[in-house]
């Protein structure tokens, strides 16, 4: 190889997940250059926020609102293929009258805090979940 010349670089599998107002939308791409994307999860339901938690990318979690059922967090360990409601604990305990509108957003914790995920709530709430998204509580 010529000085100055950089090898080539074997990419990974990437998926890029989509929250909009009509489900959620993943689109996966083995080389980069060319891309599938597959059918809509959440169909018809308001996604705000869909995010796959890079201490393991098989983990996902989903912000979904719906102006019948109300505001849920979905939690996935298989890449998307089935989803599980995670939203116990996932209310507004002790504020009279309240309730949770929508999920605005979802992060997973820090490298060093496993298991640990967390969910921002409108009106103004901030949620905590230590086990991967199956519990909730507010810090």
């Amino acid at each position: 190889m010529l000085a100055g010349m950089s090898r080539p670089v074997s990419l990974q599998p990437v998926s890029l997940w989509i929250g909009t107002r009509k489900g959620a939308f993943v689109l996966r791409s083995k080389d980069r250059a060319t891309w599938k994307m597959e059918d809509p999860h959440f169909r018809g339901t308001e996604v705000n926020h869909i995010t796959p938690d890079p201490r393991d990318p098989r983990r996902v979690y989903a912000a979904v609102n719906s102006a019948w059922f109300g505001a849920h967090i979905h939690a996935s360990a298989d890449g998307g293929k089935t989803w599980n409601l995670s939203e116990t604990g996932f209310q507004l305990d002790g504020v009279p009258d309240a309730s949770i509108k929508r999920v605005w957003r979802i992060e997973p914790g820090h490298a060093d805090e496993p298991g640990v995920v967390y969910a921002g709530a409108d009106p103004g709430a901030l949620f905590r979940s230590q086990d991967w998204g199956e519990t909730w509580e507010r810090p």
